[in-house]
């Protein structure tokens, strides 16, 4: 279990476990850190690294590094990345945690080709 630090006052479980209890915004819901309308009007567009992993699609968000969630396949993958982007926003909110600005199009991949030494 990933443990950043991140504890929900009102019921104690850190940021993880409240994910992993009832997934994303129903978890912020239900701990009572993001109201059912939680005024989030502003769209903003995050990078987010989608890997296969043992027939599940596991995803990264390198601007929240706190972030580890996964999904059945790619749809369900993004759902559930946006979902955590949006409990990881209202928990720095919350927190006077500094928000990472959006990173979508200045984030680019590129393959770098290495030498082997292994026989």
């Amino acid at each position: 279990m990933f443990d950043y630090g991140l504890t929900f006052p009102s019921c104690g479980l850190n940021i993880c476990e409240a994910f992993l209890l009832c997934g994303g915004r129903l978890a912020a819901e239900r701990v009572g850190y993001l109201p059912k309308s939680s005024g989030m009007s502003a769209n903003v567009r995050y990078t987010v690294l989608l890997e296969p992993d043992d027939g599940s699609v596991r995803v990264i968000v390198p601007a929240f590094p706190e972030i580890h969630t996964f999904g059945e396949d790619e749809s369900s993958a993004l759902e559930m990345a946006r979902d955590a982007i949006e409990l990881s926003i209202a928990f720095r909110l919350e927190e006077g945690m500094d928000v990472p600005k959006p990173d979508a199009g200045l984030t680019r991949m590129a393959a770098v080709v290495v030498t082997s030494t292994a026989a």
